[in-house]
């Protein structure tokens, strides 16, 4: 019956108490590794999977492919070339515009020249007159209008100094009393002549107004002055700054000079 008899019925019992003592410690430190939960019992770590770990190297391992580098290395070269050959391709346009535009200018001022030159050698022959013929008043008058019309056909224009005054193409240079010929605001005569170029006064006609007379207690106030060359007179009597540039603005229906 010795054989059948348990090993346990032949250990004594402290040395059951001591490997009780053993195993419950190896428990308590196997239970540490885990966090316990509110109701006292242990929590159980969950283990990562296997498969996302994997994925995730898979996926980081995709991109660092046999040859990567030296793609991206080269691709870099390519847009560095490529910026440089637009820059160099800029500068170039730049450069070509620059000249462009230096020959223009220089066939603008050679034609501007010649221009001149042909006018010049007009008014010359003109004036050559003047010293080959004897002077007389119909011989000065001729070489004028001859200067003129060689001015006329590059683009001058005479100021007409009739009709009604205008301060845009006209220039005061004194007032008369206005009468039944000469109504006030009206041109009596032209002082010095005026001039147009591509639709621009050059120089406004220089022209006598008549004025509406004036009589304040028997005395009659003085009926002529010469205004500044530089200054206009509006209807009103009031000098204003002459605007050589102004366009010439139409004729005004009725002006009176007070």
């Amino acid at each position: 019956m010795s054989d059948n008899i348990p090993e346990t019925l032949y250990t004594s019992q402290p040395a059951l108490h001591a490997r009780e003592g053993e195993q419950n410690t190896e428990d308590k430190a196997a239970n540490t590794d885990y966090p316990h939960t509110a109701d006292g019992s242990t929590a159980t770590a969950q283990p990562v999977p296997q498969e996302n770990i994997h994925s995730q190297s898979v996926t980081v391992s995709a991109f660092v492919t046999p040859g990567f580098e030296e793609r991206v290395l080269g691709e870099l070269e390519e847009l560095r070339n490529r910026f440089t050959h637009k820059i160099a391709e800029d500068r170039a346009k730049n450069q070509l515009i620059v000249s462009v535009q230096q020959s223009l200018r220089e066939r603008d001022e050679t034609a501007r020249g010649e221009a001149y030159r042909s006018i010049f050698k007009e008014i010359l022959v003109a004036l050559d007159r003047l010293i080959s013929q004897e002077p007389s008043a119909a011989l000065t008058e001729s070489v004028r209008e001859e200067i003129l019309d060689i001015l006329a056909l590059r683009g001058l224009e005479r100021i007409e100094a009739q009709g009604l005054y205008n301060p845009a193409i006209h220039e005061v240079a004194g007032v008369v009393p206005a009468d039944d010929t000469h109504p006030a605001g009206s041109i009596v005569s032209e002082v010095k002549e005026g001039f147009m170029l591509a639709d621009r006064v050059l120089r406004p006609a220089l022209v006598t107004v008549a004025r509406a007379a004036q009589v304040s207690n028997g005395v009659q106030p003085e009926t002529t002055y010469t205004a500044p060359s530089e200054n206009t007179v509006e209807a009103s009597g009031t000098l204003q700054p002459h605007n050589p540039t102004a366009v010439p603005q139409a004729e005004p229906n009725e002006t009176h000079l007070s």
